[in-house]
């Protein structure tokens, strides 16, 4: 049986293979991609690279429009 995560993983759907995929892609640096992939395969507790990316977005600064 493989394990696909706990619920913030659920809440993202990354439980579906496109959507994992999509969030590597759209959202993890190029460096990052190819292990998230490898662990989502694996069926590992992805929530420490959803935390990291939420932290990332609180701490990057807003665009302003001018």
């Amino acid at each position: 049986m493989t394990h696909y995560g706990t619920c913030p993983t659920v809440d993202l759907g990354l439980k579906d293979s496109t959507a994992a995929i999509n969030f590597a892609l759209d959202r993890l640096q190029d460096w990052e991609t190819k292990e998230f992939l490898k662990e989502w395969r694996q069926g590992k507790d992805l929530t420490p690279w959803i935390d990291a990316w939420r932290e990332d977005q609180e701490d990057a600064p807003a665009s302003t429009d001018q």
